[in-house]
């Protein structure tokens, strides 16, 4: 059950981060509110957030995706559920809504993380199955091989057919294939040689690795070459995501009451990341801006607060649509028995 719990603080971790980025940072070149220091220091946090979706994704790869027909099927009732719910709400508000995302979820949904991880779904079980007996040297040179893709022939080398910014299903089968890896250990008992490592490890690896990517990308900008710091298959933020995954995975996680928030993560994805809806975010928030008059800290920690509420509210919003769905579940299956 520990292990449960620190996977499902993990999604929410991952999930606050990813809302933290379009919110708290990607909005803010958009707007015209808010004093200038402000603007530039949410604008400044972004070089350190951008693992949470490699993150996210290494879930999936340590618990594993088993079953294709499952896997589809609650995807396409989650992405369903929440087209239509956006098509009424849309509809009262007198704004266009794409139909076609109704009638093929899985393929036509405006999110790109959820079209990837469909596609995901239908490799990752084929996956399993093939590397189930494989051996260890095996599954670090299949490793090896994925990141030299993805990584270096990917981000650094920039190959067209290749790099998408880790936007792509290659980048999220490396991912994927990482996390699977990682399964094989008892992540509390991990060491290198005669010797073991903790918690606390992972995490100085971590903050040693911000401040090299910080050195790389200050000298890099020195130079005037471009530092893509904000794509997912930047090697420092693969280094990062595991790292954040390690130390996260070795905490004493008890409450159970973090069970209530994670498994409505993705329904906050969804929310605030569908296109109408984030533009209508990003006017509000922008508009509270006013209020503070530029006063950085009551803005620092309304951005937090707003965040936060956004989480919480999306989660209470899945739990209404979940509750609705029982019951026309519940309802058909008595109209059938009489």
């Amino acid at each position: 059950m520990r292990k449960n719990l620190n996977i499902e603080l993990i999604r929410i971790i991952a999930m606050w981060l990813i809302v933290f980025g379009h919110i708290g940072v990607g909005y803010i070149p958009l707007g015209i509110n808010g004093s200038p220091f402000f603007r530039d220091l949410m604008q400044r946090l972004c070089f350190f957030i951008p693992f949470h979706v490699n993150l996210f994704v290494l879930i999936s790869g340590f618990c594993g995706i088993k079953s294709i027909r499952g896997s589809i099927i609650k995807l396409w009732v989650l992405l369903f559920s929440y087209l239509l719910l956006i098509a009424i709400v849309d509809g009262f508000r007198g704004e266009e809504f794409d139909l076609w995302s109704l009638f093929l979820p899985l393929s036509h949904n405006p999110w790109w993380f959820m079209r990837i991880y469909c596609l995901l779904s239908i490799v990752a079980p084929v996956m399993d199955v093939l590397l189930r007996d494989i051996d260890e040297r095996t599954w670090r040179k299949l490793l090896i091989v994925c990141l030299i893709v993805d990584l270096y022939a990917g981000f650094i080398c920039q190959m067209q057919t290749v790099d998408y910014d880790g936007y792509n299903l290659i980048h999220f089968i490396t991912i994927y294939l990482t996390g699977r890896y990682l399964s094989r250990f008892d992540i509390k008992q991990l060491s290198i040689g005669k010797y073991a490592l903790s918690k606390n490890h992972f995490l100085v690896c971590f903050f040693v690795v911000v401040i090299i990517k910080l050195g790389v990308h200050l000298i890099l900008k020195y130079v005037g070459v471009e530092d893509r710091y904000m794509d997912y298959n930047n090697p420092f933020n693969y280094i990062l995501s595991v790292c954040a995954f390690l130390y996260l995975l070795n905490l004493d996680v008890r409450q159970k009451g973090i069970l209530f928030f994670s498994t409505s993560a993705v329904s906050v994805y969804l929310i605030t990341c569908h296109p109408s809806i984030e533009t209508f975010l990003m006017e509000e928030y922008d508009e509270l801006l006013i209020l503070f008059e530029g006063r950085i800290a009551l803005e620092i920690l309304f951005t937090l607060l707003f965040v936060s509420g956004l989480f919480i509210g999306c989660v209470i919003i899945d739990k209404v649509r979940l509750f609705v769905i029982r019951r026309l579940l519940l309802y058909s299956t008595l109209l059938k028995k009489l």
